[in-house]
């Protein structure tokens, strides 16, 4: 407004004037809007200077909003590139980019400049990633989420990645902050590899049913989970359960009420762990693997069930008149079921 307001008030050279003026005290940023990729000049590179050497680096600044049943995590990053000057107007692979397996992403910033001889570009992104958590073993699993940015214009022949491992990394890597509550890092990987398309995309220069392969910079961070919090806030309903049902034998089967009161607190048993397979799975997701706490639930129903069929042997030794036995039963199964149980959880938990 207060140049329109120049321009309106003043004659055109006393208009040129101030505005030189006003331009020197509040510097306007112009940038020149080039194309994303210029295939005539591109062609006219000699072959021996193909393919494109593209340097491609990462720096991860966060990882958060693990989602086990959508199978997702958030991430935000810095993503740059480095080449010659003289590609300046040829390419732009940090338009051309395309970031693999995201259900949402967001441009934060974006810059690119000119350092000598070399173009130095990049973004700042912050998006959603599809990813499937292997759950098997858990507590004690080791997840490695990868981010990948494939070349979207030029094949391998024309452009390639090279992995930018010196500056590439994650924001606490040196202890900078960027905490993630319950995980370690394992390790940090940068890399480059290639991804092949089982199809031509209908290029009309393309031979018929041809491939396409185009160079893919990876960055994968690796956590190992530390926290064991949720692995017990889990499981503790499906332990009480496990500890009532075992001291409900106790209980003497003298007649058809107290038989009858076994086998109520064992069905509440049942339906209690019912309930907990139903939190586990709101939480974790319903995945193809069995997860450590998905065979310990099994193995607490099973044992559950044990006592149910004692506990029917029980009264059937009763009705025939036969107290001792019933009592043996009950005093054996008290004994032996929760070596058994326990034997069975450390036999999980080590594997």
């Amino acid at each position: 407004m207060a140049l329109c307001g120049i321009l309106r008030s003043e004659t055109d050279a006393d208009a040129l004037r101030k505005l030189s003026e006003f331009s020197e005290k509040h510097p306007i940023y112009t940038a020149t809007v080039k194309p994303v990729n210029n295939d005539e000049l591109f062609e006219a590179i000699p072959a021996d200077e193909k393919p494109i050497k593209v340097k491609v680096g990462a720096y991860i600044t966060s990882m958060d909003d693990f989602d086990y049943r959508d199978n997702t995590f958030s991430a935000s990053f810095w993503v740059w590139f480095v080449y010659d000057k003289k590609y300046d107007n040829i390419i732009n692979p940090h338009h051309t980019m395309e970031i693999m397996d995201y259900v949402s992403l967001e441009t934060v910033s974006e810059f690119k400049e000119v350092q000598g001889d070399k173009v130095w570009s990049g973004k700042r992104l912050r998006g959603v990633f599809k990813y499937n958590w292997n759950l098997s073993n858990y507590p004690a699993d080791r997840q490695d989420l990868e981010i990948e940015i494939e070349e979207g214009d030029k094949g391998v022949n024309d452009i390639v990645y090279v992995a930018d491992t010196e500056n590439s990394g994650y924001v606490n890597e040196d202890g900078d902050g960027g905490d993630m509550p319950g995980w370690s890092v394992a390790g940090f990987e940068a890399s480059t590899h290639v991804h092949t398309h089982s199809t031509n995309y209908g290029e009309p220069s393309a031979a018929p049913g041809s491939r396409t392969t185009y160079p893919v910079f990876s960055a994968k961070l690796s956590l190992e989970r530390t926290s064991f919090y949720t692995f017990l806030k889990m499981n503790m309903v499906v332990l009480i359960a496990f500890i009532v049902s075992w001291f409900s034998v106790l209980l003497k089967p003298v007649d058809g009420g107290m038989i009858a009161a076994r086998v109520a607190i064992l069905v509440a048993m049942i339906y209690s762990v019912a309930l907990n397979i139903e939190y586990v799975d709101s939480v974790m997701g319903n995945g193809p693997l069995l997860t450590l706490p998905d065979k310990i639930q099994a193995i607490t129903l099973v044992s559950i069930m044990a006592l149910l069929l004692v506990t029917i042997l029980s009264f059937e030794f009763v009705h025939a008149g036969k107290q001792v036995w019933a009592r043996r039963l009950d005093l054996s199964a008290f004994a032996v079921l929760p070596i058994v149980y326990a034997a069975l959880l450390l036999l999980l938990v080590w594997k």
